[in-house]
Formats: structure tokens, C-alpha cells, sequence
């Protein structure tokens, strides 16, 4: 995926979160983010959460991060947020 823009906002209404599709009311913190992927011009809100794990992994991701990909990682009952501390606690393995 190309990315045209991507800045953290403040939103104004309510916004279901591109990677983990929960929802978040109102006013809220939020990546904005605009591009192309296969061709088409895509748009919408990441959590905060979920875009620190893009940024972990996106090197993994060459052709863009699809959507509902967190919430397909999670482990039933598992919040995002659990789910970023596993992930941060096998990269520092990786790198001791």
C-alpha cells in the first residue's frame, strides 16, 4: 500500500478502528490515513495501539496491513493492548 497521508487526529464523531474494528466514540485520538492499495484509493482510523504493532511489524507488510488484521491476532479475550505487550516482550527476545 502506498500512503499518501497519515496523522494523529482528534476525532469528532465515531470511528471503528481499520485493525482491531473496534469502535471508538467521540472525542477520540486516531491515525487518519489516506492510499492506494491494489489500484484503489483507500482511507480510514487506526488505533493508537494498533498502529504502534503496524509500525513492529511492518516490515512484514509490503503490500499494506489488511483490514481486521489484529483483531485475526488476537487469543480469545485478548485486548490489543494485551496483545502488543507479547508482542514487544518476543522482539526484545529476538534481540537479547
Amino acid at each position: 500500500m502506498y500512503v499518501a497521508s497519515a496523522k494523529e487526529v482528534i476525532t469528532r464523531k465515531d470511528h471503528q478502528c481499520f485493525s482491531c474494528l473496534r469502535k471508538f466514540e467521540a472525542p477520540c485520538p486516531m491515525v487518519k490515513w489516506s492510499g492506494v492499495y491494489e489500484g484503489e484509493w483507500n482511507s480510514g482510523y487506526t488505533c493508537l495501539t494498533c498502529e504502534e504493532i503496524h509500525q513492529k511489524i511492518t516490515e512484514d507488510f509490503n503490500d499494506g496491513i489488511p483490514e481486521g488484521f489484529v483483531n485475526e491476532c488476537l487469543e480469545r479475550d485478548q485486548t490489543p493492548e494485551e496483545y502488543l505487550i507479547d508482542l514487544e516482550t518476543k522482539i526484545d527476545e529476538r534481540t537479547t
